[in-house]
């Protein structure tokens, strides 16, 4: 009312001539508050083990990449069952391909007796070699189709062996693996509480991850000016209680429903139960702003 009087009065005998709602809808400017947010939003960093922190590898406000190490948990006992189980798997290796070389030799052979063997076979038949010479060359034969079968019987062992080793190498990696925990995302590391020596268990919140060069405001206008907001309106953007102009934005979202309180009072009785319209604000230049800073936003609504 004090705006309205403010807007139609110049006298005491000049009678106002606009309605309440006219002078609302002649106003130009609303303010909204809002906070700067992360676009991608805030991104907890969780622990997927147990363990103790050995080495903390990066600190709180470090750019980190996607799959960067965080940090190093101590357990010496995967690390010592990897070299172990490594060392099996290579001296099973080395000997399998001993027997391959083996078997490759033996096969030769094994060709080499066959070929005497239907010779001989066909010598005896034109009376040119003793039956005597025959089974011997047989048994020869024989002889070596059973040295191949043991050395295929042995191969094949071997190959399950190594096969079974393999699975085991590869699962005692995952869990060393899973001492050392990795960025799952990139950005800027706004919290970090870890400490060398510190004790964590499976899903231990260490920090929280957001990207401060790709920001957007989310902010509340007043029910009395919700209709009017509208996407793509210019913004003028300052920190609250500020009297400088941070920079400039546009409206990018406008929320189709009215809320029953505001999301921006922290304190219990900072505001009063109200319906405000949520409304998105991207700056034109996103980068200096600081994350989670409650804004000033003059929203030019004509």
């Amino acid at each position: 009312m004090s705006l309205w009087w403010a807007c139609g009065s110049s006298g005491k005998n000049e009678e106002n001539t606009l309605t309440p709602q006219q002078v609302l809808d002649s106003i130009e400017v609303v303010t909204g508050v809002g906070k700067l947010l992360p676009s991608g939003g805030f991104i907890t960093i969780t622990s997927t083990t147990t363990g103790v922190v050995a080495q903390v590898m990066v600190n709180e406000g470090d750019t980190i990449r996607q799959g960067e190490p965080l940090l190093q948990l101590k357990d010496s006992d995967p690390a010592y069952e990897v070299a172990q189980v490594s060392a099996q798997l290579e001296s099973l290796r080395a000997a399998n391909a001993s027997t391959r070389e083996d078997l490759a030799r033996e096969e030769l052979l094994l060709t080499e007796y066959e070929r005497l063997y239907h010779t001989s076979r066909d010598l005896v038949k034109k009376n040119a070699e003793t039956p005597e010479q025959l089974a011997a060359h047989e048994r020869q034969w024989k002889q070596q189709l059973r040295v191949i079968e043991s050395l295929k019987l042995e191969e094949r062992a071997n190959r399950l062996s190594e096969r079974e080793l393999e699975v085991d190498l590869q699962h005692k990696r995952e869990k060393l693996a899973e001492l050392t925990l990795k960025a799952g995302d990139s950005g800027v590391l706004l919290e970090w509480s870890v400490r060398q020596g510190q004790r964590i268990e499976p899903q231990t919140e260490l920090g929280t991850l957001g990207n401060p060069d790709s920001v957007h405001i989310e902010a509340e206008v007043d029910e009395l000016f919700a209709h009017r907001v509208q996407v793509g309106q210019a913004v003028v953007l300052r920190y609250v209680g500020r009297p400088e102009v941070l920079g400039t934005g546009k409206v990018s979202y406008v929320s189709p429903a009215l809320s029953e309180k505001s999301i921006l009072y922290e304190i219990p009785g900072e505001g009063e139960d109200r319906r405000v319209r949520k409304i998105y604000i991207q700056p034109d230049s996103p980068n200096g702003w600081l994350i989670n800073a409650k804004v000033e936003c003059q929203i030019q609504l004509n």
